[in-house]
């Protein structure tokens, strides 16, 4: 038995290991644990996990109390027999997975959470959750005045425990599918055209130009007589290489030294060959759904090529609610088309909020579906503690709210030094747009020119 501030001291130990590998498992965790701390060398891994538990948790498996007339004080220690009992078996194709928890797992998703299952090599083939009993045991110790414990008795309780059995199929088709994709962009970066160093003009002072065409819905389908406006792939090309060249002509009196040009927030307007977007809302879409695809690629690489020409590109890549897939592979797509170009980078990490800093000034992105304007500030402040604290200059630019008219009259909300921006949109309207009155809204590109002492310098518009 241990004192509480003998208890304390390991739960810092423990949380010390905690921030210093903090993307490790629970179960990696504890084997690290028991490897760097003496204490827990001769524990069993289920009690060093327990430990850890109670550590994060900040949330002990004992309870003192003292005695009205300060005398000694009791400590209670419960301790369950089977609790987070975990048993993986495989054999073949197949494995079988068992745990004990302490509360009813309802749905899948909370399935392969408790067990840890891999989603990327185990299919679920059938499982269930049943409650049973268990005993506690409580441990009941006295403590005097110079901290000395004695055990006194032990007593038990019952309490619900449930046993999660579920049997697990390996997902064969999946597995083959991922080392084909990764062998394929290995082998397309091997075949990247070579693109030559540009010796761009040295700039003494560097200015960043912003390239921003936001929910693009490339692939939607508009009929003139419908919506007044007839789309096309054709007029979606001319419509986008229009705001790219009058962008760069608005800037021919900048010293423009770097160029960012974020990609995605919807630049397709469907996500997959059914023609809806991620969550399943069916589109007005052009039926051709592979034609859409390459012809977004090839429009994109056009007009890196022609920014590239002024200045290094930077590209980020933000997912949408259309095309949070779709825009995930033309990122891969666009990374191995300019492996070889020392003049362009792509960023296509998995993170949805992406960030960029020039000089004093941190911008951040994100499509804007799902964070809250007022915890945007927050958000950048806690996703980029390093950044924000250097930067004198911050500012949120969102989209996805092109057809919300309540939007329009808060496009720009500054709180805690942080200004947000809800860019506009070039796509068109369709059926739906129009049926729901989302209409009158002006298309348009828009570019910001930032100047790395002194912030944003000039805010553009390209309006069609």
């Amino acid at each position: 038995m241990y004192t509480p501030e003998e208890r304390q001291k390991y739960y810092r130990e423990i949380l010390k290991m905690v921030d210093q590998h903090p993307r490790l498992q629970l179960q990696q965790l504890a084997e690290k644990v028991k490897e760097s701390i003496v204490f827990f060398q001769n524990r069993s891994r289920r009690s060093v996990e327990m430990w850890i538990r109670e550590a994060i948790s900040g949330i002990p498996r004992y309870e003192t109390k003292k005695k009205a007339n300060g005398g000694p004080s009791e400590i209670f220690e419960e301790e369950t027999a089977n609790e987070g009992k975990y048993k993986f078996t495989e054999k073949g194709d197949e494995a079988n997975v068992r745990k004990i928890v302490d509360k009813n797992v309802k749905t899948l998703e909370e399935l392969k959470r408790v067990c840890e299952i891999d989603d990327d090599i185990w299919d679920v083939k059938e499982w269930k959750c049943g409650v049973y009993e268990s005993h506690v045991k409580l441990r009941k110790y006295s403590v005097d005045k110079d901290g000395k414990q004695q055990r006194i008795a032990d007593d038990h309780k019952i309490v619900p425990l449930w046993l999660v059995n579920a049997s697990l199929v390996r997902n064969k088709a999946k597995i083959d599918a991922m080392g084909y994709y990764d062998d394929l962009i290995a082998d397309a970066k091997k075949h990247a055209p070579k693109y030559k160093k540009i010796r761009y003009p040295k700039v003494k002072k560097g200015t960043l130009l912003e390239v921003d065409i936001f929910d693009f819905h490339l692939g939607r389908d508009t009929w003139e007589e419908e919506s007044g406006e007839e789309g096309s792939l054709a007029r979606s090309e001319k419509d986008f290489m229009f705001c790219i060249n009058d962008l760069l002509s608005q800037t021919k009196v900048y010293p423009i030294s770097r160029i960012l040009f974020p990609v995605g927030n919807d630049f397709f307007n469907a996500d997959n060959y059914q023609g809806t977007t991620t969550a399943g809302t069916k589109q007005q879409e052009s039926p051709i759904w592979r034609r859409t695809y390459r012809f977004g690629r090839e429009l994109l690489v056009k007009a890196i090529d022609l920014l590239s020409e002024v200045a290094p590109v930077d590209v980020l890549i933000i997912p949408g609610n259309h095309d949070m897939q779709r825009v995930y592979y033309l990122g891969d797509g666009l990374a191995c088309w300019y492996h070889n170009n020392p003049n362009v980078t792509i960023d296509n990490s998995p993170k949805k909020r992406k960030y960029y800093q020039h000089g004093s000034c941190l911008i951040g992105f994100a499509h804007g579906k799902t964070e809250r304007l007022v915890d945007l500030p927050t958000i950048m402040t806690t996703e980029e503690k390093q950044k924000f604290a250097l930067t004198k200059f911050h500012e949120w630019h969102l989209g996805d709210k092109h057809h919300e008219k309540k939007i329009n009259w808060v496009s720009i909300n500054e709180t805690q030094g942080v200004v947000v921006r809800i860019l506009r949109s070039l796509a068109l309207h369709d059926e739906w747009s129009i049926d729901n009155g989302y209409i009158g809204s002006q298309r348009s590109a828009e570019g910001f020119v930032w100047d790395e002492e002194g912030g944003m310098r000039a805010h553009l518009y390209v309006n069609l």
